[in-house]
């Protein structure tokens, strides 16, 4: 009976997930090469108000719900700098996007990481089994090193691998010390067909390096509790992250045998980063760019490379 009470979804939590399935829905049908090419303008704008309905379903759920005082000032402070960085590159992305980070302050994390696990688990096996039988395309993109990568159905090469990626971060989180070793090997065969079907090296060493951790860990004898009094180690990670990466980009330098290498190591994202830096500069708050990148209409090998802005790194 405490289990099934447990299993119960709240009102406020059936607000959050009603928003956060279309929204989850509305995102993955928006990146799907059909979109992109014979989708046209209505579809991409039945899909836009799709999510600005979800944004709405989130300003009910906040409203109908509570803040703790600390939690209160914590989201004051958030927004603060969410609404500076959106104000100074005009664009609201991020700003709506904190509206689902204040309407999930009353939901169980567990339950939000399961629903989208499952939502991005399903949408990542119905777009590829689509684009396999012909229904979505499989565009194929060839790098100049004439590299052969499959979309998938998505309107980008690497879009397919990384939201793998991130299901399967999330699927781990959910299984932990329940993790079987048959259950880490069908991973690591579909994040093999990714790698594979695409060429995206990084989403592959990181899908790999992160299944054999949590491998071992489910078969070590020590508790995962155990590992917790790290926390503190984890949220700086971010931040330790963040610095190293932009101390290597505004470093590096071409002909130093070692930056060559880390550069080759990273797929020329430090050549990438260093190109960004030198042309726009850093900002506290961010600046507007006009995003130009890689995708179905805009391929790599085309006039892509030489508009390419660096950007997206």
């Amino acid at each position: 009976m405490k289990h099934m009470e447990e299993a119960k979804c709240t009102p406020e939590e059936f607000l959050f997930f009603t928003a956060w399935v279309v929204f989850l829905a509305a995102g993955f049908v928006g990146e799907t090469a059909y979109v992109m090419t014979d989708g046209g303008d209505a579809l991409q704008t039945v899909l836009k108000l799709a999510r600005y309905g979800a944004y709405a379903v989130c300003c009910v759920k906040i409203l109908a719900g509570s803040f703790r005082r600390r939690n209160f000032y914590l989201a004051l402070l958030m927004g603060a700098v969410i609404a500076a960085a959106a104000l100074r590159a005009d664009n609201n992305t991020i700003l709506l996007g904190f509206l689902f980070v204040l309407a999930a302050g009353e939901v169980r994390d567990r339950l939000i990481v399961r629903v989208t696990v499952l939502i991005q688990g399903l949408a990542l096996l119905l777009i590829v089994a689509l684009s396999q039988l012909g229904v979505l395309e499989d565009f194929i993109f060839i790098n100049e090193d004439y590299r052969m990568r499959h979309g998938l159905g998505f309107s980008w090469t690497t879009t397919g691998p990384i939201l793998f990626f991130y299901f399967m971060l999330g699927y781990l989180f959910l299984r932990q010390r329940r993790l079987k070793l048959l259950e880490a090997a069908i991973l690591e065969a579909v994040n093999f067909y990714f790698y594979y079907m695409t060429n995206t090296r990084m989403a592959f060493y990181l899908s790999s390096l992160f299944l054999v951790l949590f491998t071992i860990q489910a078969y070590n004898r020590r508790p995962w509790k155990a590992h917790w009094k790290l926390d503190w180690l984890y949220s700086l990670a971010p931040w330790f992250c963040g610095a190293v990466s932009i101390y290597a980009m505004s470093h590096y330098d071409k002909n130093v045998s070692l930056w060559s290498r880390l550069n080759k190591l990273t797929s020329g994202r430090l050549t990438i980063g260093y190109s960004a830096i030198n042309k726009y500069g850093l900002g506290l708050f961010g600046q507007k760019i006009e995003w130009q990148g890689f995708s179905i209409l805009n391929p790599t090998g085309s006039e892509a490379a030489a508009s390419y802005n660096y950007v997206d790194c």
